[in-house]
């Protein structure tokens, strides 16, 4: 499977490593030459612009650090010519993944939305959650390379949205634990419980 990969950032390099030594034949782009470079070196064939590498890819990857850049690159991406397969793997929101999946649509190029929890060690390692959403028939066409980035990977119907939906909800639930965890931790060295000990 040739794919396209676009963003090679803490997170998108690991995603190229770990997809060249599966096999798959990989174009990448990145804002900065010195990361295309550094994956180009490992086998990866680079490209100049979105654009450049769209004809080349007809699944491309997304693994940008924000939403607007999201937007801008999916844009672009409806315009050029070649792409069937839009894999977006960053956390944007759900509005985000609406309006890049209605400029797909219009250009009949299904859009799987894919946001991924685990960070950048579980990135390397392949290990990471992959909550992807998006038309069925796209999904298990992508599903094997998904697989390659992720250990657990969950499909959660067919409207592109619902994967940022659950990274918000997966999110929330990290962030509640963290408050409820450190309040808990002042209330007993108030009560003079050991920090440390109670940690452990």
């Amino acid at each position: 499977m040739k794919l396209g990969l676009i963003g090679l950032g803490n997170i998108g390099q690991h995603f190229a490593n770990r997809l060249l030594a599966a096999g798959y034949e990989l174009v990448v782009h990145d804002r900065s030459e010195a990361a295309q470079q550094r994956i180009v070196a490992r086998g990866a064939k680079g490209a100049e612009s979105v654009e450049a590498l769209a004809e080349q890819s007809p699944i491309v990857l997304l693994c940008l650090p924000m939403p607007a850049v999201v937007a801008e690159v999916g844009e672009r991406l409806a315009k050029a010519k070649g792409v069937r397969i839009l894999v977006d793997l960053s956390t944007t929101g759900p509005s985000v993944t609406k309006a890049v999946d209605a400029l797909m649509v219009q250009q009949g190029i299904a859009m799987i939305g894919a946001p991924v929890s685990g960070g950048t060690v579980a990135a390397e390692k392949g290990t990471l959650a992959v909550m992807a959403a998006g038309p069925k028939d796209a999904f298990d066409e992508v599903e094997p390379a998904l697989r390659v980035i992720g250990k657990n990977v969950f499909y959660l119907g067919s409207d592109p949205s619902l994967g940022q939906t659950t990274k918000i909800i997966n999110n929330t639930l990290y962030a509640t634990s963290m408050i409820a965890s450190c309040e808990a931790l002042v209330y007993g060295v108030k009560a003079g419980l050991d920090p440390k000990t109670l940690l452990d």
